[in-house]
């Protein structure tokens, strides 16, 4: 009977385990379905037109850990979409930090705005003409 008694312990033991693991992770994916994520957008404020720049965003949890395999979005608006664009305009995170190209071929300004679950983070870039080149003639 005591044998019984402490399989049944063991038993219930690791049954308690593995509900305390599963209702865990449930928070954990309700955390993840929900979208609430702190985010950062980093992108400079001028870039040259037809300049290739770098933009990232920093995705952290409620705890200000850094969260991987979460996708990120970035847009630019509709009246912009053929002047300017973020390549990839999706990618996921590693170690919290995804990282895409902007570029845009004349100048103005842009609001490229990225997304993860329901956060959104805007960032005001200005793109500024390159210029003209003057070549010296030579006599």
């Amino acid at each position: 009977m005591t044998k019984q008694l402490r399989l049944s312990g063991l038993w219930l033991g690791g049954l308690a385990l593995v509900l305390v693991v599963l209702l865990g992770a449930s928070g954990f994916a309700q955390a993840r379905a929900t979208g609430d994520y702190n985010i950062k957008l980093r992108a400079p404020d001028d870039v040259k037109q037809f300049e290739n720049t770098g933009l990232t965003v920093v995705v952290k949890d409620s705890q200000g850990q850094p969260v991987s395999g979460v996708p990120v979005t970035f847009q630019v608006p509709a009246d912009w979409q053929q002047n300017a664009r973020v390549v990839p305009n999706q990618v996921m995170t590693i170690d919290g930090t995804a990282r895409t190209s902007f570029d845009a071929n004349m100048p103005g300004v842009v609001m490229v705005t990225a997304q993860v679950g329901n956060t959104t983070e805007t960032a005001r870039i200005t793109i500024t003409s390159q210029g003209s080149r003057v070549y010296d003639k030579q006599p």
